[in-house]
């Protein structure tokens, strides 16, 4: 991780105090300097609720004064991707990050920066050093409940390390951080339960003190809910509570209609808080949609969802999102949208179709997904030379790709951009840069939504050429 030293922190802090326009001592400041920024401007939210944006200037700064005052507690700025940052009232929290390693760059400093930095090593945790799904059978439920106490006693490792140097943290502050470590425990607990009550894994018995976590499982609103772990720890608990109920031994299944109506039902059942419980329904609808392959079933799902949301913008993101999803179901051409070549030429999808072919989705906003995914369709390339692998690029900067393009070394005459992002996102339905579409030689769709790193993605693409 990027450290500062405290020489070039203070003059770090020094630029920015004389940067900032007459503060006062009551009002409260995020500011920040991001270094090579994908994009103009940082979305600032709190409780998943977006506050403001703020244009970047030309030296790479931003400077965002709170208009109402803060509840001390965890927000978050997107730039790309969200990042969580705890911040009290009368603060002036300054952070400095790269695109280029955004994660391991981040770096705050002044008020309050002890406190962020301790949230970003739990965050990077939380993130990068989970358990593969590959290697979640290989252990027996005691093997893995001494790896999580393992784990469990590095995090808290570190917080008694942070509390011993900052006697007057909050006890907000506290809650907070157990809470991460604690949310760490629940999530990995539910993902060894997801594989290994499967026969795919030849099922384990799971002793009942495995399920004690459960206990502690909240559906309130909380801090948590800034950390994106705490809604997939929220979801595969209720995926795995739904196949207990109907005691199928089996992953959830994102196109069943039974288990999904299921689901929303429990999780209107399960969860008081209104937001939380939008959240999920939306969330859980909006995965249905996209894996679906029956409009009857689409319509049905969508009323059931409207019946017990009460949120309007989510009744109309997925309303108009289900108009999508029907043009991009198995046996529709895909949309015949404009591209933008190498060579700055413009050409349009179907006409460079000419073979079975599997598109895939970039943006320069995530450089480790860029290498990591180039280097997959290159390994599934090499087993399924029949394919043809399309890179598109999401992103709206043509002369920035195209450099891309030339300094990675990437086929020039296999990468694409959008010529359109903002409405070809929504024709294709691009809400992950990990899902591809799988299009027969003449552009026909055999399947459009499937997660490239998705164990059953072999298996469609040798199905397809059979």
């Amino acid at each position: 991780m990027l450290r500062l030293s405290p020489f070039i922190a203070l003059l770090f802090i020094l630029f920015i105090a004389a940067c900032q326009p007459n503060p006062t001592n009551d009002s409260t400041w995020l500011v920040g300097k991001i270094d090579n920024p994908t994009q103009e401007y940082v979305i600032i939210k709190h409780n998943r609720n977006q506050l403001d944006t703020v244009k970047i200037d030309d030296t790479n700064f931003f400077r965002y004064k709170f208009k109402k005052p803060v509840t001390e507690g965890m927000y978050s700025f997107e730039h790309g991707e969200s990042y969580p940052f705890y911040i009290a009232q009368g603060d002036s929290l300054l952070l400095l990050a790269n695109t280029l390693d955004f994660e391991t760059s981040l770096y705050f400093t002044n008020d309050h920066a002890a406190e962020n930095n301790l949230l970003l090593k739990l965050n990077h945790r939380l993130r990068n050093d989970g358990f593969f799904w590959s290697e979640l059978h290989e252990y027996s439920p005691e093997e893995f409940t001494e790896e999580l106490a393992k784990r469990e006693k590095e995090n808290r490792k570190l917080l008694s390390d942070f509390k011993l140097n900052n006697p007057n943290v909050t006890s907000r502050f506290l809650r907070i951080a157990e809470g991460v470590i604690e949310q760490d425990i629940f999530l990995n607990k539910e993902r060894y339960l997801q594989v290994n009550q499967s026969d795919e894994f030849n099922a384990k018995d799971i002793p009942e003190d495995f399920y004690r976590h459960r206990e502690k499982i909240s559906f309130q609103k909380d801090t948590m809910e800034v950390y994106y772990p705490y809604y997939r720890l929220l979801h595969t608990y209720i995926d795995n509570k739904v196949l207990e109920s109907f005691n199928r031994k089996s992953f959830f299944n994102r196109s069943d209609f039974e288990l999904n109506k299921h689901k929303l039902n429990l999780i209107d059942s399960l969860v008081d808080n209104q937001d939380i419980k939008n959240c999920l329904l939306y969330t859980s609808t909006r995965s249905f949609l996209l894996y679906s392959k029956n409009k009857s079933e689409e319509d049905e799902f969508l009323s059931l969802h409207n019946e017990l949301s009460s949120c309007p913008l989510s009744k109309n993101t997925l309303t108009d999102l289900r108009a999508f999803t029907a043009q991009i179901k198995p046996g529709n051409k895909a949309p015949n949208i404009p591209l933008l070549t190498y060579y700055n030429t413009e050409v349009n999808l179907l006409d460079i179709i000419n073979q079975p072919t599997v598109l895939f989705f970039w943006s320069k906003k995530d450089i480790q997904h860029q290498k990591v995914i180039h280097t997959r369709t290159k390994e599934l390339h090499a087993k399924y030379p029949e394919y043809s692998f399309i890179g598109i690029n999401t992103d709206g900067h043509f002369k920035r790709w195209r450099s891309e393009i030339e300094s990675i070394g990437y086929d020039k005459d296999n990468e694409y951009q959008l010529f359109d992002p903002k409405t070809a996102k929504k024709q294709l339905v691009i809400t992950s840069h990990n899902k591809v579409l799988i299009l027969d030689s003449n552009g026909v769709i055999r399947n459009g939504h499937i997660n490239i790193y998705h164990r059953s993605i072999e298996n469609e693409l040798l199905q397809y050429l059979n």
